[in-house]
């Protein structure tokens, strides 16, 4: 799968008719992890080769590509110059792009007070760059929206002072994330929504020594209304962000009291 990815990052002529398709308004943004772009150094591709990229939040970036009718191209600074883009401007135009593709969205509130969004082709994790889509999402969920884009077709999201809804939206970014494993896997980190940008939240936002040995384990919390969340902290997939220190002690903030820690058995 990798390699049927990165060949299409081969150097195009001006003769290759997808050259001759590479056009502004197919330009859009695409969300990855910021393993991608290492990726592509470790198979040998050209740094000139590697698509336009900007920073999102944490572990995930933004590049850049062009919508053909049967593939995405990644945007190289070559191909971007070839379609009389600058720069300066990808991102706005992106964005442009991107508005006017967009499906229209759909959600599901789930008991807990977590939100999934869907939009159909695969846009989900690209609506964290809409500020027309988070005005009304403010709106209605207020003003400290935590979300998590565990693949790029799942948009989870809540409200950052909701405990059930963090919980859940931990549970439920985990259970999206570690049930495929392929090169749309995004991150399990969760992002507050700050000023019309995304900062590290809670436990994400702290960096545990990476040779630190930790456990998973099972964690049960109860809220103030007297219901229990249940929480697993994976040690292979979290920590990296925090120990199951951090994760209780953010959960107290949020006003949950713990109930009970047990660790799992890794081979269970």
């Amino acid at each position: 799968m990798l390699n049927a990815l990165f060949n299409r990052f081969k150097k195009m002529t001006e003769t290759d008719p997808l050259t001759r398709m590479l056009q502004r308004e197919k330009l859009i943004p695409r969300i990855k992890h910021v393993d991608f772009l290492k990726e592509l150094k470790e198979y040998g591709v050209p740094e000139r080769q590697h698509p336009a990229s900007t920073p999102l939040c944490g572990e995930l970036l933004v590049i850049y590509a062009f919508d053909l009718p049967e593939q995405f191209i990644m945007a190289t600074p070559d191909q971007l110059a070839q379609a009389g883009i600058a720069v300066s401007e990808m991102p706005a135009l992106a964005l442009q792009n991107l508005a006017r593709l967009m499906p229209p969205t759909t959600q599901h509130v789930d008991q807990h007070g977590c939100v999934a969004i869907r939009t159909g082709g695969e846009l989900e994790a690209t609506l964290l760059l809409s500020d027309s889509f988070w005005e009304p999402m403010q709106a209605s969920l207020g003003d400290a929206i935590v979300a998590a884009v565990p693949r790029r077709d799942s948009l989870l999201l809540c409200d950052s002072r909701d405990a059930r809804a963090l919980g859940q939206l931990d549970s439920e970014a985990q259970r999206i994330f570690t049930g495929t494993q392929d090169a749309h896997a995004l991150s399990v980190q969760k992002m507050l929504r700050r000023n019309g940008h995304w900062e590290l939240f809670g436990m994400h936002s702290r960096n545990a020594p990476p040779e630190q040995t930790v456990q998973s384990e099972l964690m049960i919390f109860k809220d103030a209304s007297g219901q229990y969340v249940t929480m697993k902290y994976d040690a292979t997939s979290d920590a990296l962000n925090g120990t199951p220190e951090d994760v209780v002690e953010d959960m107290k903030k949020s006003g949950l009291t713990l109930i009970s820690r047990e660790k799992l058995d890794p081979d269970a």
